[in-house]
């Protein structure tokens, strides 16, 4: 693939870095060719229990980090600078858009190369040395003269960012440092407290890239699962590469949240662990089934626009709970039905034993839910069931912008007219009707209790059909 990474050696190396690695890390300054320009990588494995899933790959460009020490150090009227190796410059804020090397065999520009004349003496021998007046200091500091220039700089190595120590400092003219502070060492004294900030700017600049990062592995973890709820957008940061990464990510984030209210999540996920197969339409056997709410148009019309919301909402949950705890799939909602099914696109042997608990759980469910309703002085809702198990055509059906996962066949119209015939046979006292099929019937195994009703030939098919009413299911034994 041309336009991606996916063929660039580095990308090879940073991914086979990540797989043995337990941790994150930076490797340093890279050239890249696709960008032509160098990047400080900091790459983060990505784990799932003990399988490897990849890597994230955070490049910040050094201008990026020029733009950043510019903007910490912006009050101290000093010049900061990041180095590498002692002479090859990472950061400086005054040339930062000149830091680039010319190529992979020297991505960085050195101090000698990079047109700052102040900068260029700092390998240069110095005239005071503070580490050799005083070896304990944790910070160095010392005066370069060259012709008529004199240069205080004070300076710290940093480990942690790649094979070679990054050396943070600032620097000011010797004159504009006696200006202000007095005696070179008051100055340095002074300078001290000053470099602690630039210090500080390595923690920071750490924290900085790292903390994203380490949030874009969780949050990563939370949109792989189809978790967009425990999923939370990315804050801005001091980095333009980092916010442009967190834009992207963040309305991905935000489009995924409308995908998760139109889209079965658990149907999304089985889908996903089969692959491309899962969605090729083909014959399987399963079970269907069908619910209605009993006199729902009276219902209905004693209701708000948004208290029927709310109703439907709050049933569809109540139904949802059951059917996906039985490992069901909810193909669509039909105005106050719900229509599911068992067996597809994962092979389930007992799909009409799930689908019959199901049903099972729904009813109990509502009973519980009409108590409440009752005692609010609401009326208690009461639905039909019918469930039906045969061959059905499963898989990506629709139009190529539009498509659905779903089932058609003559299964499917059965299940839905064996719901209906549950007007006929439905008691007052009863929350529940639910029918199911001689077919249905069949298929399941011992200490389901049924009733048979009639035998009859539903609209549309030729052969005719036992109906039984549930009227018990085995307890389900803890495993």
């Amino acid at each position: 693939v041309k336009d991606t990474w996916k063929n660039d050696p580095r990308t090879s190396y940073w991914i086979e870095w990540a797989r043995k690695s337990e941790s994150p890390a930076w490797l340093g300054v890279h050239w890249l060719d696709r960008l032509n320009r160098p990047g400080v990588v900091h790459v983060r494995p990505v784990w799932r229990e003990d399988s490897f899933l990849g890597a994230l790959v955070c490049i910040v460009s050094l201008e990026a980090l020029s733009e950043f020490i510019a903007e910490i150090s912006a009050k101290t009227e000093l010049t900061s600078f990041i180095l590498t190796g002692g002479h090859e410059v990472i950061a400086h804020t005054e040339t930062g858009d000149k830091v680039r090397g010319s190529g992979r065999d020297q991505p960085l520009p050195t101090v000698e190369t990079l047109g700052d004349p102040s900068l260029a003496l700092f390998p240069l021998p110095a005239e005071y040395d503070l580490r050799e007046a005083r070896p304990e200091a944790e910070i160095e500091a010392k005066l370069v003269r060259k012709g008529d220039r004199a240069i205080v700089f004070f300076h710290k190595d940093v480990f942690g960012f790649g094979p070679e120590a990054w050396t943070f400092g600032v620097y000011a003219p010797l004159a504009e440092v006696e200006k202000v502070f007095g005696t070179l060492p008051f100055a340095l004294i002074i300078g001290l407290t000053i470099l602690g900030a630039a210090i500080l700017l390595a923690v920071l600049l750490s924290r900085t890239i790292s903390s994203p990062l380490s949030r874009f592995a969780a949050v990563s973890g939370a949109v792989r699962e189809l978790e967009i709820g425990r999923a939370r957008p990315l804050d801005r940061t001091y980095l333009r590469e980092v916010n442009s990464a967190a834009a992207a990510y963040n309305a991905m984030l935000n489009a995924l949240r409308w995908f998760e209210i139109y889209l079965p999540r658990q149907l999304v996920m089985r889908l996903m662990r089969q692959g491309a197969t899962a969605v090729r339409s083909e014959e399987r056997e399963v079970t269907v089934l069908f619910t209605d709410i009993v006199g729902f148009t009276s219902i209905a019309s004693k209701l708000t626009a948004a208290e029927l919301a709310d109703l439907l909402n709050h049933h569809f949950e109540l139904l949802a709970e059951g059917i996906e705890a039985e490992g069901g799939t909810i193909d669509k909602y039909i105005g106050d039905s719900v229509m599911a099914f068992w067996g597809a696109p994962e092979d389930q042997p007992d799909h009409a034993e799930r689908a019959v608990r199901a049903a099972a759980a729904a009813e109990r469910a509502l009973d519980e839910d009409n108590r409440r309703r009752v005692a609010d002085g609401l009326r208690p809702i009461h639905i039909r069931v019918g469930l039906h198990s045969g061959a059905v055509i499963v898989g990506n059906i629709g139009a190529p912008g539009r498509v659905n996962y779903t089932l058609i066949g003559d299964t499917v119209n059965a299940a839905q007219r064996i719901e209906a015939l549950g007007k006929a046979h439905m008691r007052d006292d009863e929350t529940a009707i639910v029918l199911i099929s001689g077919e249905t019937a069949g298929l399941l195994g011992p200490g389901f209790e049924l009733e048979p009703l009639e035998e009859l030939v539903l609209r549309g098919r030729s052969e005719p059909t036992k109906i039984l009413r549930l009227t018990g299911v085995p307890e389900v034994q803890p495993s």
